[in-house]
């Protein structure tokens, strides 16, 4: 069973990532995208939920981690969709945005496989701010390896994408400004000493990227 089920997980992955002649549909693909996140969303809320008697963050994170993945692309998508028709019409559209929707499945396919490694970060942390720097790592390591099967696509599909450039920097900066924003709107996903499980905190509507700055920077007041 072990064998059979590490076959069809490097099946997958040669298929999300390109590899493969049978390419996913694009149901199959967005079904990876958030089933991987949904993955890592329970190890993301794992940090001291279960010692605290929180157990119920697990399955709230579980729920938010492909939330987020999905409200970000359908936030940045219709604006990029539009520069792209604009700019290079139908005929690359629908391959572009084909490869986006890849480059989403390989980037929860990774987020999915870094979950164990986070609980296992989260025995040598203490700190909620820790914890969030080690998702926060995580998650740029899935951007990561999305952006590269996004290339590989568009190559495959395009033959080059060096016409594409201004495209995916437009997408990179959508989805990062937007991403944030909304994964602070959607916190806490990890939980601090004193905070209870929720779907959104009661000062959800602030700004995410000071917020963010203020984590980086070791702040101890950050709402």
């Amino acid at each position: 069973m072990k064998k059979s089920l590490r076959v069809g997980g490097e099946a997958l992955a040669r298929r999300v990532c390109g590899r493969s002649s049978r390419p996913l549909s694009i149901r199959a693909t967005v079904g990876v995208a958030l089933g991987g996140s949904a993955l890592y969303g329970v190890a993301l809320g794992w940090f001291e939920t279960l010692s605290t008697g929180k157990a119920l963050h697990v399955l709230i994170t579980a729920v938010k981690s492909p939330l987020l993945l999905a409200t970000t692309a359908a936030l940045t998508l219709p604006a990029v969709g539009a520069v792209t028709l604009a700019l290079r019409g139908r005929a690359v559209l629908v391959p572009f945005l084909r490869s986006l929707a890849d480059s989403h499945a390989a980037a929860g396919l990774v987020l999915a496989s870094l979950a164990p490694l986070v609980l296992v970060a989260y025995t040598a942390i203490e700190r909620q701010r820790e914890a969030i720097l080690v998702n926060l790592l995580a998650f740029a390591v899935a951007s990561i390896a999305g952006h590269v099967v996004l290339r590989r696509r568009l190559r495959e599909r395009l033959g080059a994408f060096s016409g594409l450039r201004p495209i995916l920097m437009l997408w990179f900066a959508l989805y990062s400004f937007v991403g944030i924003q909304a994964g602070w709107m959607l916190r806490p996903f990890v939980l601090g000493p004193y905070e209870q499980p929720a779907l959104l905190r009661e000062r959800w509507a602030t700004n995410g990227y000071l917020g963010l700055l203020r984590i980086i920077e070791a702040d101890d007041h950050v709402d």
